[in-house]
């Protein structure tokens, strides 16, 4: 859900170089035929406090260049999940490289897989310039709901089978994920017709907005607006919008409003239902969800009316997690309903949906690496 142009979707900066030395984590549980089987991966992430590029001292902002047998999430070395992955250490160059300058490796065939962490207006520009046989996981917005892209939401009738042979995947948004999961199941089943104009309350912790918003919420308090919930995105006009509408096959765009709040990480979307205005049922609504999402490993449906604690849901209760829950929770009467995905924004959000994505791609077990 990038806030600002300098969000990281993985949470956190990396600020030291990889020693490339393989971790006791990463070995626990991994044969060295695993280890040696485990593809190279291209990481390109903002290099902050450098200006020019060591390679052709430009101005472009420098990035450094990673290679060889990378740990399947150290797209996700910002994630909890990581120290689990049962993959090689990354190698990375000590070297700034500008963006310009990373190209001829991503140009190369040989090299199996990317995963470019890139803002958007970058990530258009480099993309038609890597190998067609690099298969690339897009961490930006800009080929969400682009020609020839999988949107990158297993779960989702259909993305699983093409996954596998898929060569450019886009990871999806926080706030997009946790719309789209409880929607666009109803819209293709018919409970929802694709003429409504629904409403959407979408609430954040802070890690969303990168390492600017992090080191505002915890350096210093000099700001008391950062004390209270604050919405954002108040012109209706989020990056995320085109997504949110696209997948689930929606005529219009929700009414979306984004919250950050003064917590670490964690998501809770909230999209109310008049259940009598749709003419179907809250239990419809719940078993439907529940029939398409059985057997899912990283999405649980709670029966309807249940799974709250005590009438109250945290928002950062799946904080490190890779899951996602949708609550279906009623009024008295049954004609209103409010849908509540949960999920940890940095897990089911972002790498943890990078990461899923990624074992699918290379024909390993799906979860593999990610906290259930």
């Amino acid at each position: 859900m990038p806030l600002s142009e300098e969000s990281d979707p993985f949470g956190k900066q990396q600020k030291q170089p990889c020693t490339g030395a393989t971790t006791a984590a990463e070995k626990a549980g991994t044969t060295d035929a695993q280890r040696a089987a485990a593809p190279a991966f291209f990481f390109l992430p903002a290099l902050p406090g450098r200006s020019h590029c060591t390679a052709c001292s430009s101005q472009r902002p420098p990035r450094t260049i990673c290679s060889g047998q990378h740990p399947a999430a150290r797209p996700a070395a910002y994630h909890a999940s990581a120290a689990r992955l049962p993959y090689a250490s990354i190698q990375q160059t000590a070297a700034p490289y500008c963006t310009a300058c990373t190209l001829p490796a991503l140009k190369q065939p040989a090299l199996p897989a990317a995963l470019p962490r890139l803002p958007d207006d970058a990530a258009r520009e480099v993309m038609p310039l890597v190998h067609e046989d690099v298969r690339i996981l897009d961490t930006s917005t800009a080929h969400r709901t682009a020609p020839g892209w999988v949107y990158g939401l297993p779960e989702l009738h259909g993305t699983r089978a093409a996954l596998p042979a898929a060569a450019r995947v886009a990871v999806p948004g926080c706030h997009a994920t946790g719309f789209i999961a409880p929607v666009a199941p109803l819209v293709e089943r018919g409970l929802i017709p694709k003429a409504a104009h629904l409403s959407v309350t979408s609430l954040t912790g802070y890690s969303g907005g990168g390492k600017k918003m992090i080191a505002e919420y915890e350096g210093e308090r000099v700001n008391t607006a950062l004390n209270a919930p604050r919405p954002y995105g108040l012109a209706l006009h989020h990056k995320h919008l085109p997504e949110m509408t696209a997948v689930t096959g929606l005529d219009t765009a929700p009414n979306f409003v984004p919250i950050v709040a003064d917590y670490y990480a964690g998501m809770e979307t909230i999209i109310p239902l008049d259940l009598a205005a749709l003419g179907i049922t809250a239990q419809a609504v719940a078993d439907t969800l529940a029939d398409y999402y059985a057997g899912q490993a990283m999405i649980r449906v709670h029966p309807l009316g249940e799974g709250t604690d005590g009438g109250f849901l945290a928002a950062n209760k799946l904080a490190g997690k890779d899951t996602l829950e949708i609550f279906c929770l009623p009024n008295p009467d049954g004609t209103q309903l409010q849908l509540i995905s949960l999920f940890d924004n940095l897990g089911k959000g972002s790498s943890g949906a990078a990461v899923q994505c990624m074992n699918l791609m290379l024909g390993l077990e799906e979860t593999k690496g990610l906290a259930r």
